[in-house]
């Protein structure tokens, strides 16, 4: 029957360091990743709504779609996003604007909203052609009932051409 030698201080400090190495490698990878994802999914396009040279070089496609990002999160340029939204978008930007009303806090009857929320409300009256309230509560209602089977009011272009070309 083969031996096998003991192992010595020095070969299990190794085997420690190796271990270690190996898991700090691994964190720093998946850091790295969700830092990029971050950047992707919520720096990035909130740098595009603010340049107002990208703003004039993009297609309606690609700022409603930087719009449509902006507003997946509860943080971000909300204000020029739905105003964007309002102007480029159709029946998929509905409950995406829906969604993105739960995080502009509720309204008492009669109440003061800040002027995001404001044109939240003009985007989804503009693409429904319905004013159903002023709370998220109210246009999830909505939409589960009856919203989600209702066409789009709105007819526009699907895009428009980029400037310069």
């Amino acid at each position: 029957m083969d031996s096998v030698p003991p192992p010595t201080a020095g070969s299990s400090s190794r085997k420690w360091l190796r271990r270690t190495l190996t898991v700090v490698v691994v964190l720093a990878i998946l850091l790295a990743g969700a830092a990029y994802i971050a950047y992707r999914s919520f720096v990035l396009p909130n740098q595009k709504l603010a340049d107002i040279n990208w703003l004039q070089q993009a297609s309606s496609a690609e700022v409603l779609d930087v719009s449509h990002r902006v507003l997946a999160l509860p943080w971000g340029n909300h204000h020029d996003a739905f105003i964007y939204v309002a102007d480029l978008g159709g029946p998929e930007s509905v409950p995406i604007l829906i969604r993105a009303l739960k995080w502009q806090g509720h309204t008492e009857p009669g109440g003061v909203m800040d002027c995001g929320k404001a044109h939240c409300l003009e985007a989804l009256a503009q693409l429904t052609g319905q004013k159903v309230g002023a709370n998220y509560e109210d246009w999830k209602k909505w939409w589960d009932s009856v919203g989600h089977q209702v066409p789009s009011v709105t007819t526009r272009p699907a895009s428009r051409p980029a400037q310069g070309s």
